[in-house]
């Protein structure tokens, strides 16, 4: 479905959007979970039917709704998470069913072993008031401390690096002295011509920031692969020192000092023919040096334009610096790293309100239709709405900042969120229409959707931040 949407996707949104496999394996396990309170297949389908169908539009709109945003890595992870539960959840509510009754006799009335989880869906937890209490109080609570979440813009601090590697990086840095940072130089023209131009024009401001300290270090092909007007330039100085008449003199002197020491008169003939050969421009995109790698890969052709890269190591103290004065040149473009990830941080951060509300008025307005009822589709949001302070809260109580990382999971958690309340307000309308009790069913799906989710999320974690337990000195 991606390939025929856009015809390809980007790998580390398919590697995040992997995340919704804690939410497509939920679906099969409502349905093999019911069967297993309610041994007829026909009753398991028409009482998952409603449910499941509207937990999938609002978790698969929740993911369309990411290509909204202007960064083409979530719009490729909404694509692929959507796809991914519109398969999961046919293939739950089509497939699945007659694999799980394959080979079966039809099903008669049995009792139903309950297990510990089984139990513990039996609770009702709203009777208890105490319980409710404390949770309205939490609630004004988390309300109040979410006003303190903060956003952590700068993804370099989000990888996991152990102490002993930090010193060991602090150290190597002194010894080198490059506590620089790297950022690059790209000089782009219509042409290859042009672009080497522009990197020629630079050469003033490079060198006056490296004299100055603001600059250790510029390195780039610019100084081999030269312009077409540079070119012409040092060949018209090149025929302006070596005239006729000096030409000729050095030559007579070189056979005549040469035949002392034995030299015969042929053996200056190619420095002859050097300094009187008739040279002419050489186009940059065709020249010799262009089949060099340390050449040719710091140049980009293509579709009509052209850029020269070069890499610069600046004083990190002084970076804005040299940023401000290259970026004024004509055809000029510093490029940091760091810099583009935070700001690629910056722009999630602030499309993710905007994708939050939309989502947010594609799920009440889905539960509205469906129930037909403002009551019904307030009372299935308001748990929703309050887990959302509580993680908000939780996160500035305790300084958690925001993350890109967290906002990509968000969408997951909230689409769980919403299967979750689905889920539990269809077993209660069944339980208040024809007296069935079917709740517990459903409460124990919820229970093991997310006890798997929250050990999976765990794992993957807690291998993420796993310290290297091997480690090589450098020598």
């Amino acid at each position: 479905m991606v390939y025929l949407a856009q015809g390809s996707i980007s790998v580390i949104a398919m590697g995040a959007g992997c995340v919704v496999l804690g939410v497509a394996v939920n679906y099969s396990l409502h349905v093999f979970n019911h069967y297993r309170h309610l041994p007829d297949i026909r009753k398991v389908l028409g009482d998952l039917a409603m449910p499941m169908t509207v937990g999938s539009f609002t978790t698969v709109g929740g993911f369309f709704c990411l290509q909204f945003v202007k960064s083409p890595m979530l719009q490729d992870m909404g694509l692929f998470a959507g796809f991914s539960l519109v398969g999961a959840s046919l293939f739950s509510l089509i497939i699945l069913p007659h694999f799980i009754v394959l080979g079966k006799a039809p099903a008669k009335d049995a009792p139903v072993r309950h297990n510990i989880i089984d139990r513990l869906s039996n609770w009702r937890p709203e009777r208890n008031k105490w319980l409710v209490y404390g949770i309205l109080a939490l609630t004004v609570v988390f309300f109040f401390t979410a006003q303190n979440v903060r956003f952590e813009s700068d993804m370099m601090r989000m990888n996991y690096m152990p102490e002993k590697l930090r010193d060991a990086e602090a150290k190597l840095n002194r010894l080198n002295d490059y506590t620089a940072q790297t950022v690059y130089m790209l000089s782009e023209g219509a042409s290859l011509n042009e672009a080497l131009e522009r990197r020629a024009a630079a050469d003033t401001a490079l060198d006056r920031l490296l004299a100055t300290g603001a600059l250790k270090k510029a390195g780039g092909p610019g100084k081999l692969l030269l312009s077409e007007s540079e070119q012409q330039a040092r060949i018209d100085r090149w025929k302006n020192y070596w005239k006729p008449e000096r030409g000729n003199l050095i030559m007579a002197l070189l056979q005549q000092e040469g035949a002392k020491y034995g030299f015969k008169q042929e053996a200056f003939n190619k420095f002859q023919t050097l300094i009187t050969q008739d040279y002419a421009v050489t186009k940059p995109e065709i020249s010799p040096l262009m089949d060099l790698p340390s050449v040719s890969d710091f140049v980009t052709i293509r579709n009509g334009n052209a850029s020269l890269s070069g890499v610069l190591k600046v004083d990190p103290a002084r970076k804005q610096e040299v940023c401000a004065a290259l970026d004024s040149l004509p055809g000029t473009v510093v490029v940091d790293k760091q810099y583009t990830a935070n700001r690629l941080a910056v722009v999630i951060r602030d499309e993710f309100n905007t994708i939050a509300w939309m989502t947010s008025a594609l799920v009440f307005f889905a539960l509205l239709l469906t129930y037909g009822r403002i009551e019904l589709a307030l009372i299935t949001f308001i748990p929703m709405a309050i887990s959302w302070v509580w993680i908000l809260g939780i996160m500035g109580l305790f300084g958690i900042p925001f993350n890109i990382v967290n906002i990509i999971l968000s969408t997951f958690i909230f689409g769980l969120g919403d299967d979750y309340s689905i889920f539990t307000m269809d077993g209660l309308l069944q339980e208040y229409k024809n007296g069935s009790k079917h709740l517990p069913s459903y409460k124990s799906s919820i229970f093991f959707s997310a006890v798997t989710t929250i050990l999976g999320l765990e794992c993957s974690s807690s291998r993420s931040t796993r310290p290297l337990n091997r480690s090589r000195s450098l020598r």
